[in-house]
């Protein structure tokens, strides 16, 4: 029995090291080499913690209607659908639908970094633009365009701004006085 827990904890251990290094991910197989800037930029971004971000729905035209808003603090995400009262819900340690990017493309540098990727999140899969801060590198903004049968919202392309401003991102008041 004791043999088996050993044997059991041994793989865990290897399991997790192998997660944390980068080298393999089990749900989107191994590491995209491509997409390391991408998804570093991704990381430094959920763990700034204190940022806005805010979908919006993007028109053929370039127009842009606000879907939700996202306040992340270091234990909460405050989320408002348009129209509707702010929902607050716990930040989770590990987040079994991680986003991540596959296939990157570098485009162009300069004052940010602009890159073409697949985007994953659960389910959902987008063709992305990603725009990146210089340095530190964090998302600036991230258009998603989805197939017609896998969309994520009732629209076909949703952009995600970033915001970084302390005062922006601060925690609503609620009704409840939470």
């Amino acid at each position: 029995m004791i043999r088996i827990f050993v044997s059991l904890s041994v793989i865990a251990l290897a399991l997790c090291m192998t997660a944390a290094d980068g080298r393999a991910d089990p749900y989107y197989g191994p590491p995209d080499n491509s997409c390391e800037v991408v998804n570093r930029a991704y990381e430094a971004t959920h763990n700034q913690y204190h940022y806005r971000e805010i979908v919006y729905s993007l028109d053929a035209d370039g127009s842009k209607k606000e879907v939700v808003e996202m306040r992340y603090s270091t234990l909460n995400v405050f989320q408002r659908y348009s129209g509707k009262d702010w929902e607050v819900y716990g930040i989770p340690k590990s987040d079994p639908d991680q986003l991540k990017f596959t296939s990157c493309t570098f485009v162009e540098g300069g004052k940010t970094l602009r890159y073409y990727a697949n985007w994953h999140k659960g389910k959902y899969l987008a063709s992305a633009e990603i725009l990146l801060s210089p340095q530190p590198r964090k998302l600036l903004w991230v258009i998603r365009r989805y197939p017609p049968d896998g969309q994520q919202f009732a629209f076909p392309t949703a952009i995600s701004v970033f915001d970084y401003d302390a005062e922006s991102a601060r925690p609503p008041r609620l009704e409840n006085g939470q």
